[in-house]
C-alpha cells in the first residue's frame, strides 16, 4: 500500500476503523496472538512438560529444603536439559544446596536450587541429589 493510500484526510478515525478489520480477520493461531481461555490449559501443560529452557528459572526464594550432590564434579545447569551450556557451576558432595522447587524435564524431574558456597542458581537432575531433590513443584 502506498503511504496514504487507503487512509482518509481524517486521519486517525478511519485508521482505527482500518485497524479494526485487519484485527478481525487476523486467525487467532497467528504466532504471537493472545490464546482464548480453552487453549490456555493445554500450553500450560506443554510448558511442565517441556521444563524450564536454558537460561528460565522461578522468582529465587528459598523453601528451607537443602541437599547434596551424591558424587564429585555435578553440573548446575541454567536449564532443565544436559544440553544448556556453558554450566553454571560444578558442584561436589560437601556443598550444601538450597532448594527451591522441582520441575520436569530432560530424563527427569529437575531441582531449581542455590549452591550456598557461591550463591549461583542453577537446575540439577534429582536423581543426582541424595535426597531426591525438592518436593516442591516449581508450576511449569
Amino acid at each position: 500500500m502506498k503511504s496514504g493510500q487507503g487512509v482518509s484526510r481524517t486521519g486517525l478515525p478511519a485508521m482505527l476503523t482500518a485497524a479494526s478489520i485487519i484485527g478481525c480477520i487476523v486467525p487467532t493461531t497467528t504466532q504471537g496472538a493472545v490464546p482464548d481461555a480453552e487453549s490456555r490449559p493445554r500450553m500450560a501443560a506443554a510448558a511442565t512438560l517441556l521444563g524450564a529452557a536454558c537460561g528460565v528459572g522461578p522468582a529465587p526464594h528459598l523453601v528451607g529444603e537443602t541437599g547434596h550432590v551424591a558424587a564429585d564434579g555435578v553440573t548446575l545447569r541454567s536449564g532443565t536439559s544436559a544440553a544448556c551450556q556453558p554450566p553454571v557451576a560444578t558442584i561436589n558432595p560437601n556443598d550444601v544446596l538450597r532448594y527451591q522447587c522441582w520441575t520436569e524435564g530432560q530424563d527427569g524431574t529437575w531441582t531449581y536450587l542455590q549452591d550456598g558456597n557461591t550463591g549461583k542458581w542453577g537446575y540439577i537432575r534429582n536423581d543426582l541429589l541424595t535426597n531426591g531433590g525438592s518436593r516442591v513443584p516449581c508450576g511449569f
